[in-house]
């Protein structure tokens, strides 16, 4: 599916053409993708983005999931890392491998 987050008109040449106000919101997607949300969330959260990169308030919940979200997989991964560590630790100690 293809989703659209920058509009522009297409012209006779194939060539596209985006309006002035192009450059400012490619700045608020790419930020929106820095922190880590799909193209399908940006895209619902659009018409709420302000000029300033802000989120109106009623998108708040959105973000929070998102964020619940990261905290999450940042949690697994940090539980995964101490699993990995413990086993080079045990190896490094059954064989006498120093660090």
């Amino acid at each position: 599916m293809l989703i659209c987050l920058l509009e522009s008109d297409r012209l006779d040449s194939g060539h596209r053409r985006y309006g002035d106000s192009a450059p400012a919101v490619v700045r608020r997607i790419r930020a929106l993708l820095d922190a880590g949300l799909p193209s399908r969330v940006i895209r619902d959260l659009q018409p709420c983005i302000r000029e300033d990169g802000t989120v109106a308030g009623c998108k708040l919940e959105t973000l929070q999931e998102h964020l619940a979200g990261l905290d999450d997989r940042i949690s697994a991964l940090s539980e995964t890392r101490t699993s990995l560590a413990g086993l080079i630790s045990a190896t490094r100690a059954r064989e006498g491998i120093g660090v």
